[in-house]
């Protein structure tokens, strides 16, 4: 007697069972079927090099993957823009898609939220003080170590994003200090392991943290679908459970900032900037 689907289905692994329901689900959320089966196979390839996520209750497998479909984004490991994520939620594992901070870029550039944002650094070693204008660049003397084990004696201040908007105009968010960073850290379940990016691969964890704190304040105009469920399952995985508020609208509201503004325009336009943002 030959295998019925049923009996076969029953041979695999829930979190098998759970990706071949996921299928379907994806493509009726993206209508490409074509894009499905890619993304199902990259779930299954992160899936099976991770024990931890095959323990995963496969009901979360499912709105991993589908979440993928709703945002746009891809899980192909080489582009590094999402992940699959383990995570404990009132004593039940649970998978999540958790975004990298370039997949975060990504979602604002695709949605023409702006052209570019590069996240900068701080050292202690450095002087820095903040402008009292978003547009205004902030007084930041950077330094340069002679070796890298100069630079990792190096203590860091904080960090800051540096933001080409859709018309050409470049902003600076607001300055996060070193210890909020260190409290993002402590909340990440994979900060203590031997292993840790934030052992091996600081700067960028930091430049990461940054990035993901100012996503909510970075979308303007009317989001796209994609962009609202990337914003939701930030705040779910994330906490950033304040209503975003565009920075746009912060212009906006203050007349003196939008003359502020207009001039900045005027004078990048009179020395033929061409959108390109400068590192301080």
């Amino acid at each position: 007697m030959s295998n019925t689907p049923t009996t076969q289905n029953q041979k695999l692994s829930k979190w098998q069972q759970a990706l071949i329901k996921a299928e379907g689900k994806f493509l009726s959320v993206s209508g490409r079927e074509e894009q499905a089966k890619i993304e199902l196979g990259f779930a299954s390839q992160l899936i099976q090099n991770s024990p931890k996520l095959m323990e995963c209750e496969p009901g979360s497998i499912i709105n991993a993957v589908i979440n993928v479909a709703r945002t746009g984004i891809t899980l192909n490991p080489t582009l590094r823009l999402a992940y699959l994520v383990p995570r404990k939620k009132k004593g039940v594992l649970n998978c999540v898609l958790d975004f990298s901070y370039m997949g975060l870029v990504k979602i604002l550039k695709d949605n023409k939220c702006l052209k570019d944002i590069q996240a900068v650094v701080v050292y202690e070693d450095e002087e820095f003080e903040e402008a009292n204008s978003q547009i205004t660049p902030p007084m930041h003397k950077k330094k340069y170590a002679k070796s890298e084990a100069d630079q990792e004696k190096r203590e860091y201040k904080g960090v800051y994003c540096q933001v080409l908007l859709m018309d050409n105009t470049v902003i600076y968010t607001p300055f996060m200090p070193y210890w909020e960073v260190l409290k993002t850290e402590k909340t990440s379940e994979a900060a203590g392991s031997e292993y840790s990016p934030w052992k091996t691969w600081r700067p960028e964890m930091i430049k990461k943290t940054k990035i993901k704190r100012d996503f909510k304040t970075l979308i303007s105009g009317s989001p796209s679908e994609s962009v609202v469920a990337a914003l939701a399952i930030e705040e779910e995985n994330n906490g950033l459970n304040k209503k975003y508020k565009s920075i746009e609208s912060e212009f906006t509201d203050h007349e003196e900032v939008k003359e502020e503004v207009k001039e900045k325009k005027a004078d990048m336009k009179a020395k033929g900037e061409q959108g390109k943002i400068e590192l301080p």
